[in-house]
C-alpha cells in the first residue's frame, strides 16, 4: 500500500467520515487520504476528532489481521460500548 496524498482539507461538499460514519457538511476541515493498493486507488475522508483519536489510542487496536484499518471501526466500537452499557 502506498499513500499518494495525506492532508487536511476544507471540504466543498458533504462527506462521510471513514471511521465514525457520521456525515459532515461542506466547509468542514477533514483529513483526506488517497492510497493505491495492488493497483486499486481509493480515497477517504476522516473527521478531525477520529483522526486524533486514532493517532493517540487505537491505531493498532482497530487494524484487522492484515494491518488494515476498516471502514466504520470507531462507529462499531462506540456501538458495542453503548450496547454493553445498556445491560449494566
Amino acid at each position: 500500500m502506498d499513500i499518494l496524498e495525506d492532508k487536511i482539507v476544507t471540504t466543498r461538499k458533504k462527506h462521510q467520515c471513514f471511521l465514525c460514519m457520521k456525515y459532515f457538511n461542506p466547509r468542514t476541515k477533514m483529513h483526506f487520504q488517497t492510497i493505491v493498493d495492488d493497483g486499486e486507488f481509493s480515497s477517504t475522508y476522516t473527521c478531525i476528532p477520529c483522526k486524533e483519536f486514532m493517532s493517540k489510542y487505537c491505531f493498532n487496536g482497530c487494524a484487522n489481521r492484515d494491518g488494515i484499518v476498516e471502514w466504520g471501526c470507531i462507529h462499531d466500537c462506540n456501538h458495542n460500548i453503548a450496547e454493553k452499557n445498556k445491560h449494566i
